[in-house]
């Protein structure tokens, strides 16, 4: 699903959320032997793909909310 609001951490967040969700669930199936091996390390693979993906778009959503600092302020005038 397509997201065009402006705020945008909060679904990051919650896809976030369910990918952990997600690792925990097929760790979960490779302890109990449901999937091989080779079938958890391509997963395992895919989610951290995700991971980094979501850790950036949420790294440059946070700093697209922050307002620029006023230069201004931080100079003192001259005593």
């Amino acid at each position: 699903m397509a997201y065009y609001g402006r705020e945008k951490a909060g679904p990051l967040t919650e896809a976030n959320l369910h990918l952990e969700m997600a690792r925990h669930q097929v760790r979960l199936a490779h302890d109990l032997k449901l999937v091989s091996h080779h079938q958890y390390e391509v997963l395992a693979g895919k989610m951290d793909e995700c991971g980094r993906m979501v850790g950036g778009w949420l790294k440059s959503a946070a700093s697209r909310r922050k307002p620029p600092s006023n230069r201004d302020e931080d100079v003192q005038p001259p005593v």
